[in-house]
């Protein structure tokens, strides 16, 4: 990323960086471009709050770039983009550090869970994550697309993440999200029951 930065810097190329997960990387500030986005003007990182607390519905984040980019994007921001509660519960919620260590080792500790048992399953590649979600591709001959996949798990009341409208990926590719053990054991009977098919 740094040797993308440095060319985008360059060639005085805008690059936008989507740090929303970025709360759940183990080594989070040697990964992220923050510091790099507050003092170069071709860099923003944006930044949810959302995530890391499961709060979706609030829809709190952040954008972190040098004053004068931040001057440029206050110009096209209309007036109380936040509402007062999410700006009530960010001010709570950023100062609990217990519940963002608890749920970043809860997190690691379900993801490597569900990794290893999605690993050992028939007709799926999946790929390592740092995040709450991992990518996985289908290698199965009947249920060639996500799309397909879906509509069987929908039937049972799961709901992944197609991927096929993600560049550089194709339509076999979908992800799934690390829930409490009893949602990931579920999810993982009904993946298996459809893989094994």
């Amino acid at each position: 990323m740094k040797q993308v930065v440095n060319i985008c810097a360059k060639n005085k190329i805008f690059l936008i960086i989507d740090e929303a997960f970025m709360d759940f990387v183990e080594k989070k500030e040697q990964s992220s471009l923050i510091k790099e986005a507050a003092r170069n003007n071709f860099i923003i990182v944006i930044k949810s709050m959302t995530k890391l607390f499961a709060i979706a519905g609030l829809r709190l984040g952040y954008v972190v770039a040098t004053r004068q980019n931040i001057k440029k994007i206050t110009a096209f921001q209309y007036p109380w983009n936040v509402n007062v509660f999410a700006q009530l519960a960010a001010k709570v919620i950023i100062k609990d550090k217990a519940f963002m260590k608890k749920t970043r080792e809860f997190m690691r500790k379900e993801n490597a869970f569900l990794a290893k048992k999605l690993n050992r399953m028939k007709n799926l590649k999946v790929y390592p994550s740092k995040t709450d979600f991992i990518l996985c591709r289908l290698m199965h001959k009947k249920i060639s697309t996500a799309f397909k996949f879906q509509k069987y798990l929908s039937k049972e009341g799961i709901v992944i993440r197609n991927c096929a409208n993600f560049q550089g990926l194709g339509s076999d590719f979908f992800r799934v999200a690390s829930k409490k053990r009893n949602d990931n054991l579920r999810l993982l009977k009904s993946l298996k029951n459809i893989l094994d098919k």
